[in-house]
């Protein structure tokens, strides 16, 4: 039977306001440390975190102490290395209760209670889990004794105290009332109870129920799947049973997972006395064991290779701190002596041979101070060019950008004002198609129904709606041209634009609901108001306004 557990590995979030330069940094490297962790990046967790521990010793910082040594057990968890992951859960655990409150220890607790109910030893689980509930009730927090009491009830339900259990369970769901994707734990808990009661048709009612519920997969699911399985099983339903498996099979997230179930598929094969379907599960067994172990084993090569990185890091730094104090003292020694030397020069040569000297020097310091200021002069108009540059590059991008902006949107406006022309074309058609038939004349609906259509032909509100989003797209376009010509009217203001817009003679006649032949005209007459020597030339003019 798989039970559910809490897996509330915390990495305490700390989000405190950080003034001190170097404690910015150790939050940084925390911060990144985390991201890391979350993303199974743990060798490089573990790297940045030890960094994190060293620097905080160093500083006497307990709390980042704390987070260093609480993170690095994490890792070493997910690592399936769970010696090194103890070992570094109670030096956390030790600095919780000497110098940090109860909030850390309430956190370590938990966690060590998880290592040893993965270990199969309950009566040190309860113990911790017991430990942190009381911490979270002295603190008042709910969501915390929900959690812990949820994993009470889980270590109490394995060991068949099912009355216990239900007060948990009841304590959990009076804490977590605010807090139903946790709250979810305890109805599967409460479904084990019933199930461990033989109250099997509760327990399988409650499950289903709660199944529906679930919308997403994940751990929940998964135990919650296997434990309906069960039930049925226990109805004599295997197939139930083993449809529910397989549906396990299929949300199940790690190989310790993969086996449990695989393991209750080849029982029940046997049992439905598919031997074929029974020995590929028995395969599957054997095949997820070894990666189990295979998983293991590449776990702790890679948790001791990542701790002999760590001794070589911590040596390289022991190296370079006496390698630095040796410099240091060098250092002094030399400007000790330096110092009495040039003295004994000093009193030695007298005031012509130091007055010299300083003469000498103050030559070069000076010459050295004008090649500086020219390589500074010539370093700064280098920069100047370049940042110019830079600066025409973003302006020809930009200018760039617009353009083609503005060609998008002209295309869109053309695309529409084409599909006016053909709906302006498609309506004077049926207009003249009815106006040649006589019988359809003497109708008088038809014959006022036509004159609605010629009225709607005439029609500006369009032509607004149109001149409105070209203004938009074409900014500054119309202002100039009106300002540049001023005896232009609408429809010659109305006839450049569709030019502009790079429209045939057939369709800006659509759109005028006129002849060619008249636009060819209009195109002439504007351009005598336009004082251009020919119409050829009436489009390049207008593209450069």
């Amino acid at each position: 039977m798989n039970l559910f557990i809490v897996f509330y590995i915390s990495i305490f979030n700390f989000t405190s306001v950080l003034h001190a330069q170097n404690e910015i940094e150790l939050d940084s490297i925390l911060f990144q440390s985390l991201k890391l962790q979350k993303d199974r990046s743990y060798r490089k967790s573990i790297k940045l975190l030890t960094n994190l521990l060293v620097e905080s010793k160093e500083q006497k910082l307990y709390k980042y102490q704390f987070l260093a040594l609480n993170n690095l057990g994490v890792n070493y968890y997910s690592m399936l290395d769970y010696g090194e992951a103890l070992n570094n859960y109670l030096e956390a655990y030790k600095i919780s209760t000497e110098h940090l409150n109860k909030a850390e220890e309430m956190t370590v607790l938990n966690n060590l209670a998880i290592l040893y109910f993965d270990q199969g030893e309950l009566a040190k689980s309860k113990g911790y889990f017991l430990k942190a509930y009381k911490l979270a009730q002295l603190k008042g927090d709910d969501k915390k004794m929900g959690m812990y009491s949820i994993n009470l009830a889980i270590v109490a339900n394995m060991n068949n105290e099912l009355d216990k259990a239900i007060k948990y369970l009841n304590t959990a769901d009076s804490k977590l009332k605010n807090y139903p994707s946790i709250a979810i734990s305890s109805t599967i808990a409460r479904i084990e109870n019933l199930y461990k009661r033989n109250l099997i048709k509760e327990a399988n009612s409650m499950a289903l129920k709660t199944l529906n519920g679930l919308k997403a997969g994940g751990e929940e699911k998964f135990n919650l799947l296997l434990l309906i399985s069960d039930i049925f099983e226990s109805e004599g339903n295997l197939l139930r049973s083993k449809q529910y498996l397989e549906n396990a099979l299929k949300v199940s997230m790690t190989p310790k997972n993969k086996l449990q179930v695989f393991q209750k598929l080849a029982k029940l094969n046997k049992q439905l006395k598919e031997y074929d379907k029974a020995f590929a599960a028995l395969d599957s067994v054997i095949a997820t064991r070894d990666t189990i172990n295979n998983l293991k084993n590449s776990a702790l090569f890679e948790s001791a290779r990542v701790r002999f990185e760590i001794e070589n890091y911590k040596n390289q730094l022991s190296q370079n701190k006496k390698s630095l104090q040796l410099t240091q003292s060098r250092l002094r020694y030399f400007i000790g002596w330096s110092v009495v030397i040039l003295l004994l020069i000093a009193w030695a040569l007298r005031n012509s041979i130091i007055k010299s000297k300083q003469r000498k020097i103050i030559h070069n310091q000076f010459k050295k101070m004008i090649t500086l200021e020219l390589e500074k002069k010539e370093n700064d108009k280098i920069i100047l060019e370049r940042q110019l540059q830079n600066r025409k590059t973003m302006a020809l991008l930009e200018e760039e950008r617009l353009k083609n902006e503005i060609e998008s949107r002209n295309r869109k406006l053309a695309t529409k004002a084409l599909q006016i022309a053909n709906r302006n074309e498609l309506i004077d058609n049926i207009i003249n198609e009815l106006t040649e038939q006589k019988e359809v004349l003497k109708s008088k609906q038809v014959t006022r129904k036509i004159k609605e259509l010629k009225i709607l032909l005439k029609s500006d509100n369009e032509w607004k709606d149109f001149m409105i989003h070209f203004e938009q797209v074409n900014n500054g376009f119309l202002k100039k041209l009106k300002l540049q010509h001023p005896n232009l009217n609408v429809n010659d203001v109305r006839y450049l634009c569709y030019l502009y817009m790079n429209l045939s003679n057939k369709e800006i006649a659509s759109l005028f609901n006129v002849t060619q032949e008249a636009i060819r005209k209009r195109k002439e007459r504007v351009s005598d108001k336009l004082n251009l020597p020919n119409s050829k030339g009436l489009y390049n003019y207008l593209s450069s306004i």
